[in-house]
């Protein structure tokens, strides 16, 4: 059920995904699987903050982080911790959302997540960009672009390259915009 929450929502079928979501949650609330009712947690946040619905993602970034740190699952603690700044980053409080960005980026240092390590690095790149900060957030991509060309993420480099192409658009460098 949780994988096709992740596809209907990924498909943008918000209500559909948040009904896979809750009957998985459910599921592992009767199996007593912590780790499973973190990431329904988690992933219903994510639904509401796609809806607008901020004090509600936040209280499910907060429910599913409480439970992350009780079981002990670092990976879950900075997914939850970076899903809290994106609330923040889409509420506009942006050097908040920075401050959970850097937290997460450092759990994920610790654990040796590279994808998620050039995920928050990417998200830090946007704040700067979004402050204009365009040659801080240019570093910030540059790097993420790096780690997700190391680790062949088709999708990160996509996104990281898309995002240096905003940068030099914004910058009215048509031509290096065009090149990205």
């Amino acid at each position: 059920m949780l994988r096709l929450g992740n596809v209907t929502n990924s498909l943008g079928e918000f209500e559909l995904a948040k009904n896979y979501y809750e009957e998985s949650q459910d599921m592992y609330k009767e199996i007593g699987s912590k780790s499973g009712i973190a990431a329904t947690t988690l992933s219903l946040g994510n639904i509401a903050l796609n809806q607008g619905d901020y004090g509600l993602a936040k209280k499910y970034n907060e429910d599913s982080l409480s439970i992350f740190k009780e079981i002990g699952h670092k990976y879950g603690i900075a997914l939850s911790i970076l899903s809290q700044g994106l609330v923040l980053f889409n509420q506009g409080d942006y050097e908040q959302a920075k401050k959970y960005y850097e937290e997460s980026l450092d759990i994920r240092k610790e654990i040796g997540d590279k994808n998620g390590i050039a995920e928050s690095i990417k998200n830090i790149g946007n704040v700067a960009y979004t402050q204009g900060d365009y040659q801080q957030a240019k570093n910030y991509y540059k790097e993420s672009l790096d780690i997700y060309k190391e680790i062949g993420s088709k999708n990160g480099i996509a996104n990281s390259i898309n995002s240096l192409g905003n940068i030099a658009f914004c910058k009215r460098d048509f031509g290096k915009a065009n090149k990205y």
